[in-house]
């Protein structure tokens, strides 16, 4: 712990950041909803990976979704079964080897819910 932060803080040392975990789901199997931070997809088969319903994963969630095994186009990552979109696409496909996308779970202003890719 420390005391009183004044200015910018572009100035601080020592400062270690400690405790941020990240999880991770190893996917061998298909159809499967995403669960965690990191799903890491064996591609030796198609493989299709379902977003989770927007309300259940939380607003501003990420997710990255990623091709460990580099078989490009294997795969498949739909929106939630609720119709829960990706940037208004049903579903999109990973097409290069090792390809990976990040998506973020958002609500819009003018209400439903969807997935940002970044």
């Amino acid at each position: 712990s420390f005391g009183k932060v004044t200015g910018d803080g572009s100035s601080l040392t020592g400062v270690v950041a400690s405790g941020l975990r990240f999880s991770q789901q190893v996917v061998a199997a298909s159809p499967v909803t995403a669960s965690k931070d990191f799903v890491m997809v064996d591609t030796s088969s198609p493989r299709e990976i379902r977003m989770p319903d927007v309300d259940a994963a939380a607003i501003g969630r990420m997710f990255v979704i990623k091709d460990i095994s580099g078989d490009g186009g294997l795969v498949t990552v739909k929106g939630s079964v609720s119709g829960h979109n990706l940037d208004g696409e049903a579903s999109i496909v990973l097409e290069s080897p090792f390809a990976a996308v990040n998506l973020m779970a958002c609500s819009a202003s003018a209400g439903g819910f969807f997935y940002s890719i970044f």
